[in-house]
């Protein structure tokens, strides 16, 4: 069965696509843009979702998350980006919505 692919866009700058949704896109009014992507196996060092540049991102990477995540998997986050020599900060913040 082929999924049919959809782009939905909300006012405040938000691009979602895929059916499920397999991404999302962020604009602002100000210059910043970022993707998200949703993969399996995000933080096996076989997959390079992760890895895949951005224009002008090089090999560098900004990860924010939040305390629980980061117990659960920030050993693992910071070990990938070592083993792939990637320049890499971790932003960990409190837990909950207003914190991000």
């Amino acid at each position: 069965m082929q999924q049919e692919t959809q782009t939905t866009r909300n006012n405040d700058g938000l691009f979602a696509v895929g059916n499920p949704v397999t991404h999302w896109s962020v604009q602002t009014s100000n210059p910043v843009q970022y993707e998200i992507r949703a993969c399996e196996n995000l933080l096996d060092p076989e997959n390079s979702t992760i890895l895949e540049d951005a224009p002008g991102t090089g090999r560098r990477r900004f990860v924010v998350t939040d305390r629980v995540v980061d117990s659960l998997y920030g050993e693992r986050i910071r070990a990938y980006f070592e083993h792939h020599g990637v320049e890499h900060q971790v932003l960990v913040v409190d837990v909950g919505e207003t914190h991000k």
